[in-house]
């Protein structure tokens, strides 16, 4: 087993590149798990939006959480509290 870092695969860009962009179109300063999980709901190939599918069709999800996400209040509850460069906090 090696002890570097595993890479990113090019599926992972695609989906943070998408996200970046639901953010935007949101009007969003910044991108959060939200629009990472929405950007993966917008893929039918991921893993997660298949197994999804056998729950609840994605789209409905996706819309549901597009119509929270831009809802006034949102904003004011999803700001970035912690700096880019923070260590993230321990498990410990």
């Amino acid at each position: 087993m090696s002890a570097q870092q595993p890479l990113f695969t090019p599926r992972l860009h695609e989906v943070l590149r998408a996200a970046e962009a639901l953010a935007r179109s949101l009007g969003h300063e910044h991108v959060g798990t939200e629009h990472v999980f929405l950007a993966i709901l917008q893929d039918s190939e991921a893993v997660p939006t298949q197994v999804l599918e056998e729950i609840v069709p994605a789209h409905q999800l996706f819309e549901a959480l597009e119509t929270h996400m831009r809802a006034p209040e949102y904003l004011g509850e999803t700001q970035p509290t912690v700096e880019a460069d923070s260590d993230p906090p321990s498990s410990a």
